[in-house]
């Protein structure tokens, strides 16, 4: 994938995020992707009043660079916040508590080109730091503002490492991220996703640098 200078930025929105220490944030980083195909959905998952689309995923570096979710072009874009997450022993989010990023909340403008998937990316720099290898989840949320669609595949378990979840409205509690769950018809689900890991042979231990989030729309 291109380097950040290639894009031009849609929103940026700078904040305190767990980044990485800066032993970390110095090596060379090597692009590692763990995707799904836009070719692969089958439909969308509707996000409103507070709800989500998440997925699990295989972290086998600890460094993220981006994380990405596509959505249909020519729509109305409202706010959407990012989270990422813990899981627990049997691999469902842990969203009650411990959530290692709680934001950002941001917005891109429209466009009025096609109905093909379009690439809502975050992009982390420094990179987000993850407490280790291991399971984790991200949820793109509705901010209890409006509403979005973002892709996903219903039936062929095309990332058997990980699964969709939804949560629930919230817009009367706080507008949190409520318990994850997904439909018995769709545990075979999965979010047309893409993660980006920067390997660069240093793990982070710890979590302290300021970090900016660019959002990018194409």
């Amino acid at each position: 994938m291109s380097g950040p200078n290639r894009f031009t930025w849609a929103g940026i929105l700078a904040l305190v995020i767990g980044g990485c220490v800066d032993s970390a944030c110095a090596g060379p980083c090597a692009p590692e992707t763990v995707r799904t195909d836009t070719s692969e959905a089958q439909g969308r998952v509707a996000c409103f009043f507070g709800g989500s689309a998440g997925q699990t995923f295989l972290a086998r570096d600890s460094l993220i660079r981006s994380i990405s979710v596509w959505r249909i072009a020519g729509e109305t874009y409202p706010p959407m916040k990012l989270w990422i997450t813990r899981t627990d022993t049997t691999g469902v989010p842990i969203t009650c508590c411990d959530i290692l990023l709680d934001g950002p909340i941001v917005q891109v403008p429209p466009d009025s080109g096609s109905f093909a998937p379009k690439r809502i990316q975050y992009e982390f720099d420094p990179p987000f730091a993850l407490p280790g290898p291991g399971l984790y989840a991200f949820f793109v949320q509705d901010p209890c503002l409006l509403a979005f669609d973002v892709f996903y595949n219903i039936t062929d378990n095309i990332y058997p490492q990980g699964h969709f979840y939804r949560t629930g409205r919230s817009i009367y509690d706080g507008c949190r991220l409520s318990s994850p769950g997904y439909d018995h018809e769709e545990e075979g689900a999965d979010l047309i996703f893409e993660v980006e890991f920067c390997r660069s042979g240093v793990t982070p231990v710890r979590r302290t640098s300021w970090g900016e989030v660019k959002v990018i729309y194409r």
